[in-house]
């Protein structure tokens, strides 16, 4: 308190002089900037001290101006120099650790196709934004679509048979019950006869396929060796085409034995039938494949002109196309055969059952039917829906790399969907400096945003040799693309080197010296366009050193000058670099 006290008196002393050389007017302003400063800090001890010190250097530095022979005076009229600096760059916070991220969604989900086909329609374009569930593509599925309508038409089908059992049936539905067997068993001979025309085209079309097609291409193509005429760049589709063209001549002998046949007439030897020839078919596509790749890497020589690696691909697309057309047949007759034989099996019962009347054990195989047909139903939507691709979440369509036309295979990823509401920054840092930051730490975005650190990798990534860090967004509202690069600062306190957290980094701290006091208002001044001085209100907080918090008046980029000592609102300034 003695200390106190005699520096009070010593600034007494040294204003009374003060008072005896300067201005009268002087004091009438700056006296009450000095008596609003005693009046707000004048009960802390620490600043009672300091205050007294500032009063002691202010006189000993105005006393040597007044001494010095008026060198102010021959300043006057000259614009005075300052520096600006955006208010944040006053904290002790202290960026130290800078590096690049990538934006990402927290919730976000890839696009993949579920089988090999071609996409018919593409339902979304980049950067729309689509719920979950959105069927944003389609591959092709007539077959699939078939299906789903032929399980459809046997559920209702074993649905009114159920009912029928249960029921019972009167003479006119007798009636109806003997005409509907009929009618049943003339669509099995029909359905029949198409699936043995069926085969019996898919025969021709092997025998299409190679004796009048692709064979020009190779030598001793039914032989133990066949080999291409061309060479091609696409060695290894031009061996498989070679080996598949080998393996194939069974098949094909096969196939012209069997068109001489007609013995097939039994529903299961059919479909029996039906199910090998669709499996060969499926082979013989592929060989046309391997072919077809291998003619889009020939190369023309003396022995195959450029003309007849043209007619050959002609030849080899046709065939292809000739191939998926009969699969497409073998599929349909397929079907037809099995649901008119099952249409059958089901009017013969419900004749019987009609005539006998039904008892439990009727009642039971009805119900299995029926759930049997809802069985298959859900099979084949569960086959329709996998030439859906659907968004995973809500979002916004980031990538999508598909047109209407191309060709995609079995879990290819197509695109991406993100939530652009919850955004994640993916970094990187040495593990020399992770130990200079922390969960919860601060971070600025691009200069701009707001971020905290949410996770840090315990270990170190085996491929960048760096430890991954994740920072959130404090703002979601906040614009950024996904997938884009954006710098990344984390804010350290100047004094201890460590992470400084969110709040605080949020605290703006400008020096004391930029801190203009007239009365009871407090300001801080900006410079004008015309390069004037402005004066902004500021609500004051606690004293942090050498620096004043400021709660109010000013956000972290507005542009004060640092030392506002000896200014006025209106003073023309010249703004100079740091």
């Amino acid at each position: 308190m003695n200390s106190i006290e005699t520096l009070k008196g010593f600034s007494e002393s040294i204003i009374g002089l003060l008072k005896k050389v300067l201005p009268t007017d002087f004091f009438s302003t700056s006296g009450h900037k000095i008596k609003a400063v005693w009046a707000r800090y004048s009960r802390r001890r620490g600043v009672q001290i300091a205050f007294l010190i500032l009063v002691l250097f202010f006189g000993v530095a105005v006393t040597k101006a007044l001494l010095s022979g008026g060198s102010e005076e021959n300043a006057e009229g000259v614009a005075r120099q300052v520096m600006v600096a955006p208010a944040s760059s006053a904290s002790n916070l202290d960026s130290v650790l800078e590096t690049t991220g990538e934006v990402k969604s927290q919730t976000q989900g890839d696009l993949r196709a579920q089988r090999a086909g071609v996409i018919t329609s593409v339902n979304a374009r980049v950067g729309q934004r689509v719920t979950a569930g959105t069927i944003i593509a389609t591959i092709e599925n007539a077959s699939e679509r078939a299906s789903v309508a032929q399980a459809q038409a046997s559920v209702a089908q074993a649905q009114a048979n159920l009912n029928k059992v249960i029921g019972g049936a009167r003479n006119e539905e007798l009636a109806v019950l003997a005409e509907t067997t009929q009618k049943s068993a003339k669509a099995v001979t029909e359905a029949k006869t198409a699936a043995r025309n069926t085969l019996l085209s898919a025969y021709a079309t092997t025998d299409a396929t190679f004796s009048g097609g692709i064979d020009v291409m190779f030598t001793d193509a039914d032989g133990a060796n066949p080999k291409l005429r061309f060479i091609s760049r696409n060695s290894s589709q031009a061996t498989a085409a070679e080996h598949a063209r080998f393996l194939l001549q069974a098949t094909i002998e096969r196939h012209n034995a069997a068109s001489a046949q007609t013995s097939l007439s039994a529903t299961n030897e059919l479909i029996a039938e039906i199910n090998k020839v669709e499996q060969e078919m499926f082979k013989i596509k592929t060989a046309l494949d391997n072919v077809i790749s291998a003619l889009d890497g020939a190369v023309a020589n003396a022995g195959v002109s450029e003309s007849a690696i043209a007619s050959y691909q002609v030849t080899a697309t046709g065939a292809r196309t000739s191939v998926l057309s009969t699969l497409s047949s073998l599929s349909s007759a397929r079907g037809n055969l099995e649901s008119a034989q099952s249409a059958l099996t089901i009017a013969q019962e419900n004749q019987s059952q009609g005539v006998t009347g039904a008892r439990q054990e009727d009642i039971d195989v009805a119900q299995a039917q029926l759930e049997s047909a809802q069985a298959s139903l859900a099979q084949s939507v569960a086959q329709l829906e996998n030439t859906r691709v659907r968004a995973p979440v809500t979002g916004v369509v980031t990538i999508l790399t598909i047109s209407k036309g191309d060709f995609v295979t079995s879990f290819q990823d197509i695109g991406l969907i993100a939530n652009d509401n919850a955004l994640d920054i993916e970094t990187y840092v040495s593990s020399s400096a992770v130990n200079r930051i922390a969960v919860g730490g601060a971070a600025r975005i691009n200069r701009m945003y707001e971020g905290v650190i949410t996770s840090i990798a315990p270990g170190i990534d085996p491929v960048k040799r760096q430890v991954e860090v994740h920072i959130a967004l404090v703002n979601e509202d906040v614009a950024l693309p996904h997938g884009s690069r954006v710098s990344v600062e984390f804010l350290t306190d100047e004094n201890t080197g460590q992470s400084t957290d969110v709040e605080t980094a949020r605290t703006i701290l400008v020096p004391i010296s930029a801190l203009k006091l007239i009365g009871d208002e407090s300001f801080v001044f900006v410079v004008t366009q015309e390069n004037t001085l402005a004066a902004l209100p500021v609500t004051l907080g606690a004293i942090v050193q050498s620096s004043i918090q400021i709660l109010d008046g000013i956000d972290h980029t507005t542009q004060i000058v640092v030392d506002a000592r000896g200014l006025n609102v209106g003073d023309t300034v010249i703004v100079k670099n740091n």
